[in-house]
């Protein structure tokens, strides 16, 4: 029987709050079972998966409140900070939700973008030593990304290879925002990576095309667009030769 807005703030105060106290000193943690109590876990002690529930609690609770459209900034900055303290103990799937429920919330995850950024590998397939980072997952959080302005080179330049080795394993929807993520950083029109994969994901979108749902085709355009402003801007390469079907 409580309302709705008033549930949501209620959890938003208590979610604030636990992810915001402060870490309890070792030997208290050792008392408590190797776990300090709060929501983002601390340190998991022991094993059993710890580490990876409290990373999907905390990515369950950012698609929560991005879902229901109830404002909480308190809240996703705390979810920010509590993620970016704990991105090796993320895998992609929850990593590319909680970028998403930033997204959609129109908050900024500035200390998660930056510890990302320097979890990463070499090659961008893995966060640590976590599992590897699949193309859909990177591609989430690519977009996720660059909605907010931001332009990760490591995040991008990971989504980009792990797309352009194989398109075909992007889902329409993920494939197209991709496109515009890569079209929309800086350097995406020079020669390199990123615009040879631009290339690879702009011409597997093109056949796509007569399937395409509008906000589909509205990203493909966008990225088309941004490409050949960049390419004018850039001089040597075009992308003049990705042209879309035509109808007979």
């Amino acid at each position: 029987g409580v309302p709705a807005p008033r549930l949501f703030a209620a959890i938003a105060r208590a979610g604030g709050a636990a992810l915001c106290a402060a870490e309890p000193p070792a030997a208290r943690r050792e008392e408590m079972g190797g776990t300090s109590g709060r929501l983002d876990g601390g340190s998991t002690g022991g094993g059993g998966g710890g580490g990876a529930r409290d990373a999907q609690a905390l990515a369950n609770l950012g698609w929560a409140f991005a879902r229901a459209a109830v404002p909480a900034p308190a809240l996703f900055a705390a979810l920010d900070a509590a993620a970016a303290r704990r991105v090796r103990e993320f895998g992609g799937a929850e990593l590319g939700m909680l970028l998403w429920a930033h997204a959609m919330a129109g908050a900024q995850p500035v200390a998660l973008l930056r510890a990302l950024e320097a979890a990463l590998d070499g090659d961008g397939a893995h966060v640590g030593e976590g599992a590897p980072l699949h193309a859909e997952q990177l591609a989430m959080m690519a977009w996720a990304a660059v909605s907010l302005g931001h332009t990760p080179r490591a995040l991008l330049l990971a989504a980009a290879r792990a797309a352009a080795s194989a398109p075909a394993v992007l889902d329409d929807g993920r494939l197209t925002s991709l496109a515009w993520a890569l079209a929309k950083a800086p350097d995406a029109h020079e020669s390199g990576e990123l615009a040879e994969a631009f290339d690879a994901l702009a011409a597997a979108a093109l056949p796509r095309v007569p399937a395409l749902r509008p906000a589909e085709l509205a990203s493909l355009c966008a990225a088309l667009g941004a490409a050949a402003r960049g390419a004018r801007r850039a001089g040597p390469v075009s992308y003049t030769h990705l042209t879309l079907p035509t109808k007979r």
